[in-house]
């Protein structure tokens, strides 16, 4: 798999803003939609006219060896279909998916992406997070892009030590360096829960950390990896 290499899958708005920071960290990147921009493309960018839904198409984009895919198309049932199939092909590569409408961001989380955004709230929150701070920010956008971090799901189990307990009682961050980005509850997603959220038996925490933070945090509270 080649280190950073990444595609968009759609480039409207959210696409075209994705592409110029990736663009800015220097990785190989292919864009694919269907339809070719009427101005001309950024320089070092490539450029695929067709449909990410289609196998042959995604393929030809270097799928099998791409480390990172952004799915922003502007149906959100292409966006479920293009992250199966990318997760299908490609298992190893981490999935950023858009969803139009917040509630199907928990099907594109069981589609296998592994980070979803509503298209209602990003730009207000993005702006706010670079705004506010702007070096975390940057720092956050470059390691989604390069490795560096991942995320991974875990299922609270009856009896887990985090039941009962808001988010900043259970020092989640002090015990593993990890962030809750995300809690799925009964079919529903909690996008950047408060300190305060509290977390029940059966939630699924969607955390960012490195490969070793993550570990340290499932075994510090003896979770399960949602499969």
């Amino acid at each position: 798999m080649e280190c950073g290499k990444t595609i968009i899958c759609g480039y409207g708005l959210v696409g075209q803003n994705a592409a110029r920071r990736i663009l800015k960290t220097g990785v190989s990147l292919t864009v694919i939609d269907l339809v070719s921009p009427i101005v001309g493309l950024p320089s070092g960018m490539d450029f695929i006219q067709g449909d990410a839904a289609d196998e042959e198409v995604i393929r030809s984009a270097g799928l099998e060896e791409t480390a990172s895919v952004v799915v922003a198309t502007n149906s959100d049932v292409k966006n479920v279909f293009i992250t199966l199939l990318v997760k299908e092909i490609n298992p190893l590569a981490r999935v950023m998916a858009v969803a139009s409408d917040p509630v199907n961001q928990e099907k594109l989380y069981r589609a296998g992406a592994n980070y979803v955004v509503s298209k209602s709230l990003i730009g207000g929150r993005m702006l706010a997070k670079h705004a506010i701070r702007p070096q975390i920010a940057d720092f956050m956008d470059r390691m989604y892009i390069t490795g560096g971090v991942e995320i991974s799901q875990f299922v609270v189990p009856a009896g887990c030590s985090l039941i009962g307990r808001t988010l900043a009682d259970s020092k989640i961050r002090d015990v593993a360096g990890v962030n809750v980005i995300a809690i799925g509850r009964r079919g529903a997603t909690i996008s950047s829960p408060s300190a305060n959220t509290g977390v029940l038996e059966g939630d699924t925490l969607h955390i960012i950390g490195t490969s070793e933070q993550l570990k340290e945090f499932k075994n510090a509270f003896e979770l399960m990896v949602k499969s």
